[in-house]
């Protein structure tokens, strides 16, 4: 029993510390929370992996994957949960799982566990001139908001919360949410020019050697077979 307890305890524990957490903005490495290598999963597509500067302490990492959906748009993917507000204080806590997809044209959440209901597909032109918020991430859930001009039937509210998940085990080191929300913050804003980069980045990992393994769980579910990437 106490063993139950105590593992319930630690994967708690990094759902919370799997939250939002980020990369430096000259992606040097240098800094805790900088891209650190690149990751290329099915059809070489690749994986950015924001981690601590410290080898040490990059058994975990903040995920952003190049992907392309069903219509062959371009798209960074990233594992998040959906916030509700809930509770004494109406603190915020995670719903659904799923699959959030940035795209030049449109904002999409996937469901992958929970109420389905809460998956959308909205094209940028539902979104406020503001479209996107960066929460502080001292605070508990470090998170991005989505301002959309309507509520969304499902969630009856035209804000759009999300906290992202830190890939890796027991034994993770946090790290840093600051710049990859700002990354998130920019693919939003700024979708070709956040894109140019990634691509950027990927080579120069590539060719500097900083490739890393990583298991399936860390790659949005494929919407496409052939990569331009490759």
């Amino acid at each position: 029993m106490r063993i139950k307890t105590l593992m319930a305890a630690v994967s708690l524990a990094l759902f919370f510390l799997a939250l939002p957490q980020a990369a430096h903005a000259q992606y040097d490495g240098k800094h805790d929370g900088d891209v650190q290598s690149v990751i290329f999963y099915e059809n070489n597509y690749p994986i950015l992996k924001f981690s601590n500067a410290s080898t040490k302490r990059q058994r975990c990492g903040l995920m952003v994957a190049y992907t392309l959906m069903d219509n062959q748009e371009e798209a960074f993917g990233v594992k998040a949960a959906h916030l509700h507000w809930s509770g004494m204080g109406f603190l915020p806590k995670p719903a659904e799982d799923g699959w959030l997809y940035i795209t030049p044209s449109r904002i999409i959440f996937n469901v992958e566990t929970g109420d389905r209901s809460h998956s959308f597909d909205v094209p940028r032109t539902a979104l406020k001139d503001k479209p996107v918020s960066r929460h502080d991430y001292r605070q508990p859930y470090p998170r991005l908001e989505f301002n959309l001009i309507e509520k969304l039937p499902g969630s009856n509210s035209s804000t759009q919360k999300f906290v992202f998940f830190l890939f890796g085990d027991e034994k993770c080191h946090q790290v840093k949410p600051e710049e990859y929300l700002k990354f998130l913050e920019r693919a939003v804003n700024d979708f070709n020019g956040t894109m140019a980069k990634f691509k950027e980045v990927v080579a120069s990992l590539k060719q500097s050697g900083k490739i890393e393994q990583a298991p399936p769980s860390v790659a949005p579910p494929k919407n496409s077979l052939n990569s331009p990437l490759q």
